[in-house]
C-alpha cells in the first residue's frame, strides 16, 4: 500500500485536501500525519512515505 505524508494535526485543511486527493487516485494511499512541513518532506526523502501533500501560502493575497 502506498503512503502519503500530510501536514498535521488531524482536522486541518491539509488533511481534508489529502483525503480528497486520495479518493481520486487509482490506489488509495494510507495517510500519515507529520507535525511540520520539514518533517513531511524529510519523510519522503527518507522513504517513510511515497509522496506528500503540503500547503503553499499565496504571498500576493496574504496569510
Amino acid at each position: 500500500m502506498k503512503k502519503m505524508g500530510v501536514l498535521g494535526p488531524l482536522g486541518t485543511h491539509s488533511e481534508a485536501a489529502a483525503q480528497y486527493l486520495s479518493r481520486l487516485l487509482p490506489e488509495r494511499p494510507e495517510l500519515l500525519v507529520y507535525p511540520d512541513i520539514f518533517a513531511v518532506i524529510q519523510a519522503v526523502e527518507d522513504s517513510e512515505v511515497d509522496s506528500c501533500l503540503v500547503p503553499v501560502e499565496n504571498s500576493l493575497e496574504g496569510a
